[in-house]
C-alpha cells in the first residue's frame, strides 16, 4: 500500500492492518523455510554428509532465505515511514486546529 495516501485515522488503521497481515504470512514463510533448512541439515547428517554443508538444494533454500528476509526487513522501513508520515499528519492537524 502506499504510505502518501493516509487522509484519516481510517485510512492507516487499514494500511496498518493490511501491513500486518502481510508481515505474518511473510513472518511465517520465513519460519518455514528456516525449518526447511534445519531438515535438510539433519538428514544430511542422518546419511553421514556432514562434510559437505553446501549444496544446490541447501543453497536454494537458503537464496529463498535471504530473499524473504530482506522483504521483511523492507516492509518494517515501511512501516516505520508510514508511523513518520502519521506522526506528521497528526501534528499538521494540531496545528490548524490550534
Amino acid at each position: 500500500m502506499d504510505t502518501d495516501t493516509f487522509h484519516d485515522r481510517t485510512t492507516w488503521l487499514a494500511f496498518r492492518a493490511a501491513w500486518r497481515a502481510r508481515y505474518k504470512e511473510l513472518s511465517a514463510e520465513i519460519r518455514g523455510v528456516r525449518r526447511e533448512i534445519h531438515e535438510h541439515r539433519v538428514q544430511r547428517r542422518a546419511l553421514g554428509i556432514a562434510g559437505e554443508s553446501h549444496t544446490r538444494s541447501a543453497d536454494y533454500l537458503q537464496s529463498g532465505l535471504w530473499r524473504r528476509t530482506d522483504k521483511a526487513n523492507d516492509m518494517m522501513i515501511e512501516l516505520s515511514e508510514a508511523k513518520m508520515q502519521k506522526a506528521e499528519m497528526l501534528a499538521t492537524r494540531e496545528a490548524v486546529a490550534a
